[in-house]
């Protein structure tokens, strides 16, 4: 079971679509443009996903979208641009009568200063969403684009479409990079240290949507809440 928990959490680090991102954020932040403004993960769950051996996902505590879905977005964007050192989130409307959350809204705060935004539902039909932008999921329609902007609000916007071998399964690719640590040695590319990082901020995240409060990260600890208006 521990080697189960600790790699789950890797199967987007193996993607190849998440090492082009990597690239492109490498140069991006170099130049200062990287500001995470609202991303989106947002489909919406069949009535059966919840039902039968799904039951779970009705739970408040072990179900809900923030540690079945958003886990996985909060750890690409803490590969990308670093820890998340504060969150603040309101929790959407309930729509299935039941206590999992189903969506809500955040901010996020990186350790290198990054301040951004976060939509989050599985309660809603969308296109935007991970599984359907890279094609992980193949029961999820594909589509992907990239908007870049230029320096002023009057210039078009320019498309970028980033290239990848679609033909890769990246949970092909998370097995065989089991075998490869496992037989050979290799270090792993997602440690468990950032697996639970993850975890850590998915509670900021709740805390947050049930206090009401902006909810500040230390390490792997939730150290301090302190109120909106101060």
């Amino acid at each position: 079971m521990g080697i189960i928990a600790i790699y789950a959490a890797s199967h987007k680090v193996t993607s190849t679509v998440k090492k082009k991102l990597r690239l492109t954020q490498s140069i991006s932040l170099a130049a200062h443009r990287i500001s995470p403004h609202l991303p989106i993960w947002a489909l919406k769950k069949s009535s059966s996903y919840f039902d039968v051996i799904g039951e779970w996902r009705r739970n408040g505590e072990s179900g809900g979208v923030v540690l079945i879905n958003l886990i996985h977005e909060l750890d690409l964007l803490q590969y990308l641009l670093g820890k998340i050192t504060m969150v603040s989130a309101i929790e959407s409307k309930k729509t299935r009568g039941v206590d999992a959350e189903e969506g809500g809204a955040m901010i996020l705060r990186f350790e290198r200063r990054v301040v951004g935004t976060f939509l989050l539902s599985d309660a809603v039909p969308s296109p935007w969403n991970f599984e359907a932008g890279t094609g992980e999921n193949p029961t999820i329609p594909q589509s992907y684009e990239v908007g870049q902007g230029e320096k002023a609000w009057n210039d078009e916007l320019k498309k970028d479409e980033i290239q990848v071998d679609t033909e890769i399964v990246p949970f092909d690719e998370q097995i065989k990079h089991l075998v490869q640590v496992v037989k050979e040695g290799q270090k792993p590319i997602c440690s468990g240290e950032e697996g639970l990082s993850a975890m850590v901020v998915c509670e900021a995240v709740r805390v947050a949507m049930k206090s009401g409060e902006m909810v500040e990260i230390e390490g792997l600890n939730i150290v301090k809440r302190s109120s909106k208006h101060n």
